[in-house]
């Protein structure tokens, strides 16, 4: 029996597709589309006229319970790529040892493996309407442990073979995964709502269109539990479960995932499970020169598109609004296991290759009867509030700040999601950037480092580099990498710059303050 099963499950679904974050390129002036996924309002007022993504992926490990301390890094791991020294001759798979991990002293163990893939999506940005529209594909697989046990933490990190682990009664052990992946095709809408001497203030709001054909929720509320070495080589353990408590909420399609399950989800409007979410977003700039940064066009006066014109900004997102339901008399099940005395013999739950699998040992496991299924359930997105903030050092040079607060309950099943607060020092031209960000992930508990570099269509990023070089015992580790074509705005021929008389208001008045852009 190897209980790290699910580990390796989660990371087998992370190759086919690849980080969340993108804080190194969402925050610049010329991240186009990925500035909308970060704020709705952000697809108004772009250095682009036409902002085209072509393809992005990324992946991202966090946890708070082991640090890293094996002889190849985690991003190998995730990728497939470990040296054939360090595997099992038998199965190929990464061998694991007491030594290559360092457990700190949590209550609960809680860990996040997440991919996300970025299709196809346009923006454009019109400065004499001050709108911006922006439309687009991307798919997530979001995985969670939370609630989890140390010792059951180290059974799922290390294997049963652990001989710390072995002839002791654990009693009242708890875990609970979430595995889910989800498809959102996406409309922004963004528009200036204010523009008056130095205030600039805009706002946006996206809908999306979420399928799933992927979820799980598996949950132990009170697992008794005996690991039982089989002599004389201890290869193989044998499991008595003197008592389970715990549920589950699985839906699944026959197709086993794979890269081209996941381009088929990406280009499909339903699926097992079918729901609504959205994002909404303003963002307020300081313009102290706005009086020579607008030209004259067709009798009003428009922010040239061509240049940054803030001193400082400031944002706020609430993002991933939304829930999905899943309900089919075949690939939906919530079933709840009530036992005693159980006994899990050696491979059981042993070279997995879909969540159809797992829930098909358990079953065999406790004998359930598949006739007291439900056969619908819903999960909520992780909704998460984003404050962000950018401020102008001198011409190229800025200082971004991201605050992401996620808002709902850490047990809730579906996509669970962390806090984290970053720092990200850049420098920004046209056709090239650095940025290099500076995080407490994890709900404020990692200390990560990361570089990302853009260089004209291509960028690529490290939110997290500790975990690629393996770092000062790294919990983790962000990459994202993508491809996407800018179309510069270009004044029309009687556009000419001037200066205008600069507008004076007396006063605040909130109805002023709120009327349409002149």
């Amino acid at each position: 029996m190897k209980p790290y099963y699910v580990f390796l499950l989660l990371l087998l679904f992370s190759r086919k597709s690849y980080a969340q974050n993108f804080l190194g390129i969402s925050s610049s002036n010329y991240g186009g589309i990925h500035g909308v996924l970060l704020n709705p309002a952000n697809a108004v007022d772009s250095r682009y006229k036409v902002h085209i993504n072509l393809a992005a992926a990324g992946l991202e490990i966090q946890n708070n319970y082991a640090r890293w301390n094996a002889p190849f890094s985690l991003l190998s791991l995730s990728a497939g790529t470990v040296a054939q020294k360090y595997r099992s001759p038998i199965t190929g798979l990464p061998l694991w040892k007491a030594e290559y991990y360092k457990r700190t002293g949590v209550s609960k163990v809680k860990a996040y493996i997440n991919s996300e893939v970025r299709g196809p999506a346009i923006q454009f940005s019109s400065p004499r309407w001050g709108i911006g529209v922006a439309a687009g594909v991307r798919f997530r697989l979001l995985n969670s442990f939370g609630n989890t046990s140390p010792n059951m933490g180290t059974a799922i990190l290390t294997g049963t073979k652990n001989p710390i682990l072995h002839s002791t009664n654990f009693e009242d052990e708890t875990f609970m995964l979430n595995v889910g992946a989800y498809n959102e095709m996406y409309l922004s809408l963004a528009k200036v709502i204010r523009e008056e001497n130095e205030d600039f203030l805009k706002v946006g709001f996206t809908v999306k269109r979420i399928t799933s054909n992927l979820n799980l929720n598996l949950r132990g509320d009170e697992v008794d539990y005996l690991i039982d070495p089989i002599p004389p080589s201890n290869e193989y353990q044998n499991i008595e479960v003197a008592k389970t408590s715990g549920t589950f909420f699985h839906a699944s399609a026959d197709t086993p995932p794979s890269f081209s399950w996941m381009l088929n989800q990406m280009t499909s409007i339903s699926g097992v499970g079918n729901g609504f979410g959205a994002d909404i977003g303003f963002v307020y700039e300081k313009r102290p020169n706005y009086s020579r940064e607008r030209f004259k066009y067709k009798g009003s006066y428009v922010p040239d598109p061509r240049i940054n014109k803030y001193a400082y900004k400031f944002g706020v997102s609430l993002q991933d609004i939304g829930f999905v339901k899943f309900a089919d008399p075949q690939n939906v099940q919530v079933g709840t296991v009530e036992s005693t005395d159980d006994f899990i013999p050696p491979a059981t739950f042993y070279h997995l290759n879909s969540t159809n699998e797992l829930i098909g040992d358990i079953e065999e496991v406790y004998d359930i009867d598949q006739t007291t299924y439900l056969r619908s359930f819903r999960v909520f997105m992780p909704a998460t509030l984003v404050i962000h903030g950018d401020y102008l050092i001198r011409e190229g040079f800025y200082i971004s700040g991201v605050l992401r607060q996620y808002v709902l309950g850490k047990k809730k099943i579906g996509p669970v999601g962390f806090s984290g607060i970053s720092v990200i020092p850049r420098f920004e031209r046209q056709h090239i950037e650095f940025s290099f960000p500076v995080s407490l992930d994890q709900d404020y508990a990692n200390f990560n480092l990361g570089a990302t570099m853009r260089a004209g269509p291509l960028f690529l990023g490290f939110d997290n580099i500790t975990g690629l070089i393996n770092l000062g015992n790294p919990r983790g580790l962000s990459v994202h990498a993508g491809l996407s074509w800018g179309f510069n705005h270009k004044l029309a021929e009687n556009a000419m710059l001037e200066c205008p008389e600069p507008q004076r208001t007396k006063g605040f008045s909130l109805r002023e303050f709120f009327k349409k852009k002149r």
